[in-house]
């Protein structure tokens, strides 16, 4: 694989269940260009939407740098629902074929999002966008995963939970079964509905896919930031969620008794009562975690695994020149 002018490419994916992002590095892992696409869960929108996704994201990418696919030497995806063997040769076979010249590293999302969230070094991130997962890496290399079992059966504390909880208690509240709140109102109102039964042929008739739901959930955080009782209810439920799967992976990893570095990714740690009672949450059971914001998005982590790559190909002398 050779270099002519320059024009190669290094690609960091992040995709989930909500959209994908894609950045096209140069060969010393400067970002030049960024592009974004629609979801890649390819368990939740089939595989070929999912490939169909990462290649928006790609040519958005590419389009903004005058690169072309075949000039891509080497591609790192972090891509949600591809922890277990099957899902990476199912994924990868389907990637590979947008790339004929470029050598593919695929990595779950997490990971991605751990080594753009620490910059490498060990700790923990907690991810809570679509799903919800922790992710963690001790000094002796050593890692371990947490959670991110799907909508159906886990991804507690997530954005599909918090808003699935919201729909719920509003349906609840128009039996006279729960709470009023009002979250009725805004739910109605995103949706452009007027009652509560109109919300049946929403879910069920034309349903709304996991991703489509998750992006309920800032009314459920907004609520609760407002005071709403059962949108607070729901927000601490979630907190306490996502902190047990940090506190899980701090142990199974043996770091809490040092100092650990945990970082907190997507858009669910946004609302301000989440954030708090999360820290208060690990802290009560981890006094030496620090808490922290990303020191770079998970594009970008993907970024640094693609570079990693391409040294170590043109260290061997089996890379491209």
């Amino acid at each position: 694989m050779f270099c002519m002018d320059d024009k190669c490419w290094l690609l960091g994916i992040d995709g989930g269940g909500t959209k994908t992002v894609c950045v096209a590095a140069d060969q010393g892992g400067v970002v030049r260009a960024r592009g974004r696409g629609g979801p890649s869960n390819y368990h939740a929108e089939g595989l070929e939407r999912a490939v169909k996704s990462v290649a928006e994201a790609v040519d958005e990418a590419l389009v903004q740098v005058g690169g072309r696919r075949e000039e891509v030497v080497v591609v790192c995806a972090g891509l949600a629902g591809v922890a277990r063997r099957t899902d990476r040769r199912v994924m990868g076979d389907a990637l590979r074929r947008l790339f004929p010249a470029g050598e593919l590293r695929l990595e779950t999302d997490a990971k991605i999002a751990l080594v753009g969230g620490t910059g490498g070094r060990p700790g923990i991130i907690v991810s809570a966008g679509t799903g919800s997962v922790a992710f963690g890496l001790n000094e002796a290399g050593k890692e371990a995963k947490v959670g991110g079992w799907g909508y159906l059966f886990g991804d507690e504390g997530s954005g599909y939970d918090i808003a699935r909880r919201g729909l719920t208690a509003v349906l609840r509240a128009f039996d006279g079964r729960g709470s009023a709140t009002s979250l009725q109102q805004a739910f109605l109102t995103t949706l452009q509905l007027d009652s509560p039964d109109d919300l049946i042929p929403v879910l069920y008739s034309n349903p709304l896919s996991p991703g489509r739901v998750a992006a309920l959930f800032p009314l459920v955080l907004q609520e609760a930031d407002e005071g709403d009782a059962v949108a607070v209810g729901i927000i601490r439920d979630a907190a306490e969620a996502l902190a047990e799967l940090a506190v899980t992976a701090v142990l199974r990893l043996d770091l809490g008794v040092s100092p650990c570095l945990l970082v907190v990714s997507g858009g669910v740690f946004e609302g301000k009562l989440l954030r708090r009672w999360f820290e208060e949450a690990v802290r009560g059971r981890l006094p030496q975690a620090r808490v922290v914001a990303p020191e770079a998005p998970p594009e970008v982590g993907a970024v640094q695994l693609a570079l990693e790559m391409w040294r170590g190909r043109d260290a061997t002398g089996d890379g491209p020149h």
